[in-house]
This record gives C-alpha cells, sequence and structure tokens, in this order.
C-alpha cells in the first residue's frame, strides 16, 4: 500500500547499500544495515539514480518519465511504489531537519 509521499519531499539514499546487476534487465539492491534486498527493473534503477537529496520526489518521477517515449497514465503511481518500497526497506529516507 502507498502511503501519501510528500511530491515536495527530498529523498537520499541509504550509504549502507550493495548495488549488484542480475540476469537480464535487473539489478538486486541490498540494505546492508538490515539485509532487506530489492529487485529493480530499468525503471525502477533511473528511478534510483536520481535519488540524490536535491531532486523532490515530483522532480524525480517526471525526469524519469522523460526517459521514455510514452508512459501510460499509471505509471506515475507505479513509480510511487517503487519509491515507497525503497523507502520500506530503508534504502532510502528523508532528512530530518532539528
Amino acid at each position: 500500500m502507498i502511503e501519501n509521499i510528500d511530491l515536495n519531499l527530498r529523498p537520499i539514499r541509504n550509504p549502507a547499500h550493495a548495488l549488484r546487476e542480475a540476469d537480464g534487465d535487473w539489478t538486486v539492491l541490498v540494505n546492508l544495515d538490515s539485509a532487506a534486498a530489492v529487485a529493480l527493473n530499468e525503471t525502477g534503477m533511473l528511478l534510483w539514480q536520481r535519488v540524490n537529496g536535491t531532486a523532490t520526489v515530483k522532480e524525480i518521477i517526471e525526469d524519469t518519465k522523460k526517459c521514455f517515449a510514452e508512459t501510460p497514465p499509471e505509471a506515475e503511481e507505479d513509480m510511487l511504489a517503487v519509491l515507497q518500497t525503497l523507502m520500506d526497506t530503508g534504502l532510502i529516507g528523508f532528512e530530518v531537519k532539528v
């Protein structure tokens, strides 16, 4: 289930991760803190590569959509689901300002 992700937040990567290319066009990301793993396809990797702490969730999705000639109407919801999975596994998070 997708939580309400604030599209204006700027996600950052967990530096404690490992990345390994798998068979085909898949890549496996592992959270080294928890051993949680996620397999990402090409679109998932495009999203991951754009998580840099400066781009907002909305900017990441819009920039990723530009990589394809056509994107179906459900593409944004699917991308949010991938970002939610990355959050749930601790591979990305959001900076906490104190």
